[in-house]
């Protein structure tokens, strides 16, 4: 295992964490802002940074039903912190769970058996 750890807050989804301002810009919600914020001093930073292949699992335990399961913030946030960049993620497993009271997401980053050599090229 790389890492893991425990952020106490609800996980935003990436997709619809965005907005507008009244400007035209493109920025992330109060709830994604929030999550970044909180996951900045939940997650501790690994030295040195592991820059091979990852395996993440995720538990995003919400306050309802309602949130679409959506990892994405979480993997941008261990970047830098755990891995180096998330392009490095080769497998992820989310599941979505309940807890009412205590929304929050617990996590695993660990070693990937990927071999980069031997992915196939894409075909053109």
């Amino acid at each position: 295992m790389i890492a893991s750890g425990v952020i106490p807050a609800e996980c935003a989804s990436k997709s619809n964490s965005r907005r507008f301002t009244k400007t035209g810009r493109l920025i992330k919600s109060k709830k994604a802002l929030d999550f970044v914020e909180v996951a900045g001093v939940s997650v501790l930073k690994q030295e040195p940074l592991y820059d091979g292949p990852v395996s993440v699992t995720a538990y995003c335990y919400y306050a309802s039903r309602r949130p679409d399961l959506d990892p994405q913030l979480l993997l941008d946030c261990l970047q830098g912190k755990v891995y180096v960049n998330d392009r490095q993620v080769v497998e992820l497993k989310a599941v979505k769970r309940i807890d009412r009271k205590n929304p929050r997401v617990e996590w695993i980053a660990d070693y990937a058996e990927w071999e980069w050599s031997k992915t196939p090229a894409p075909q053109q």
